[in-house]
């Protein structure tokens, strides 16, 4: 793939000949060209709901570092997804991206996939020319020890002083003391705190997060952000349909402990968690409770504005909101059962229009 929201895969290359294949040498002339690939459809909802994308958001990385698309490929900048291996089972993820995952799956009827590892790991010839690299997951603070052989790598190969770090992190775990000190020499450096909710709602839709860690681990990333200029910390968000009637309890806390906001992904997959399905009535509400917080948060607007687009989007199911919450409770009850836990201690109005 040629990256992480591609839709779908590209076949016939493996991880050394992909790079600079004839697939991706054409792709690069269309890009150069302005001609839209047809798996490039979910960066266009993105850029016409939150007025950019990955592929907007990659196009200014290229700008940023110096990559003339039309020259011979050199391998500047890698995005990884080091494994599966997660300490969390999100309401919305899968067991492709997180090991906690399968037990659930496999009760769905799904069958295992057990560990996914990459096997990867930087080469020197890599390390030479590697300005740039993005750790997902999984979740990267998992393989906290790789990243950190990665980055003395690189840092003995030309320096951290014109590097540029970005991991996301669920902030379930703390940053190690050695991460830290090799963070604290990179030029620039980006962590995406992946937060949907505040509380017993986060714990919820991030299920065996424990909110009171995720207070606390994300307070030391602003105390070193404080410390250190190179530190741009975020929180990225998912707005799917456990948050849509609430999203601002997120905002206010986000301005509580200082920490800047994107604009939310908004989840289209699986459908089941999509707010786009819920009851058209709902969503004509919460796009007029949503509209009226405009003047309540004059600087958010990027993220409201993309919340009331996406809940203007039809519904994906062909019978409607009725199918959908169908759907949605015997998936979620089931989840709840095997999870010991109750959608209506911490959602009761989505579990009343669920039962309605």
């Amino acid at each position: 793939m040629p990256c992480c929201v591609w839709n779908g895969t590209v076949e016939g290359y493996n991880k050394d000949n992909f790079f600079d294949g004839d697939f991706m040498n054409s792709l690069r002339n269309d890009f150069i060209n302005g001609v839209q690939h047809p798996s490039c459809n979910k960066c266009v909802y993105g850029e016409k709901t939150r007025k950019f994308s990955q592929r907007t958001w990659s196009f200014e990385t290229a700008e940023e570092l110096g990559i003339d698309l039309a020259a011979p490929p050199v391998l500047q900048s890698q995005e990884v997804n080091l494994s599966n291996i997660c300490n969390l089972k999100c309401r919305m993820c899968n067991q492709t991206r997180s090991t906690k995952w399968i037990t659930d799956a496999v009760a769905l009827g799904g069958e295992s996939v057990g560990i996914m590892n990459a096997n990867w790991s930087l080469t020197d010839e890599q390390a030479a020319t590697t300005d740039r690299l993005m750790f997902l997951g999984g979740e990267p603070l998992m393989h906290q020890d790789e990243i950190c052989d990665t980055l003395r790598k690189v840092e003995a190969s030309h320096g951290l002083d014109d590097f540029s770090l970005l991991l996301t992190t669920n902030v379930t775990n703390k940053f190690s003391q050695e991460l830290l000190e090799l963070m604290s020499k990179i030029k620039y450096l980006s962590v995406h705190c992946s937060i949907d909710s505040v509380g017993k709602l986060n714990d919820y839709i991030r299920s065996d997060s424990k909110w009171d860690n995720v207070v606390e681990n994300t307070q030391q990333l602003v105390n070193f952000g404080n410390e250190h200029s190179n530190m741009h910390l975020v929180i990225t968000s998912v707005f799917n349909v456990f948050n849509a009637g609430s999203f601002e309890l997120l905002i206010d806390w986000a301005h509580e402990i200082k920490i800047r906001m994107n604009a939310p992904l908004l989840l289209s997959s699986p459908i089941i968690h999509d707010a786009a399905n819920m009851p058209p009535e709902y969503k004509l509400a919460q796009i007029e409770r949503y509209t009226n917080l405009k003047s309540v948060y004059p600087n958010d607007v990027h993220i409201i504005d993309a919340i009331i687009a996406h809940l203007h989007k039809p519904s994906t199911f062909r019978h409607g909101h009725e199918e959908w919450k169908a759907n949605f409770k015997k998936h979620n009850d089931f989840l709840d059962v095997r999870r010991h836990t109750r959608l209506i201690d911490v959602n009761p109005e989505l579990h009343a229009i669920i039962n309605s």
